[in-house]
């Protein structure tokens, strides 16, 4: 489910800020993760997940271009947004997934989607070992904006502050 629209695909340009969007490709040699082997040099599995996402929302020379969040999906999703969510209960309900940077929550949004994170299932063993089952951010999961110590729900549209 994209908010943009059907069909984005990575490495496609996005039109809201005339960036364009990677896919995850080359030779990384020096960060390594538990449970991410390297082979014939070349990252696979949670590291070329992590290294993407980092590497993602960085800019020329590497400086840091956005905010810090924290992405939790729901345990049970029903696509729907929960009312009764509240940041004391949301251990219940959601799991951390993965933290990242982005400039705004749309943003996160974006980079949630299984076609830009995870084009040719590289986030599969990620999901799988946090008992979730689907991939792309939807209606029902939130979003914490670590600095502001602020927490959102995805809306059917747009996003709701937990309480």
């Amino acid at each position: 489910m994209t908010r943009g629209g059907f069909g984005k695909q990575p490495g496609a340009t996005d039109m809201r800020n005339g960036r364009s969007r990677g896919i995850m490709s080359g030779k990384m040699d020096t960060v390594r993760a538990n449970r991410a082997p390297f082979k014939d040099g070349e990252a696979t599995g949670f590291t070329v997940l992590f290294l993407w996402l980092f590497n993602y929302s960085r800019g020329k020379g590497g400086e840091t271009m956005a905010r810090q969040f924290r992405i939790y999906y729901a345990k049970s999703p029903v696509f729907l947004p929960n009312p009764g969510l509240r940041r004391s209960n949301l251990g219940n309900t959601h799991v951390w997934l993965v933290d990242l940077e982005a400039e705004n929550l749309d943003d996160v949004f974006d980079k949630m989607q299984g076609e830009v994170w995870s084009p040719n299932g590289e986030a599969k063993d990620l999901i799988s070992t946090r008992g979730l089952r689907h991939t792309s951010m939807s209606v029902g999961d939130v979003i914490h904006d670590v600095k502001a110590d602020r927490y959102f729900e995805s809306d059917m549209i747009g996003f709701r502050e937990i309480p």
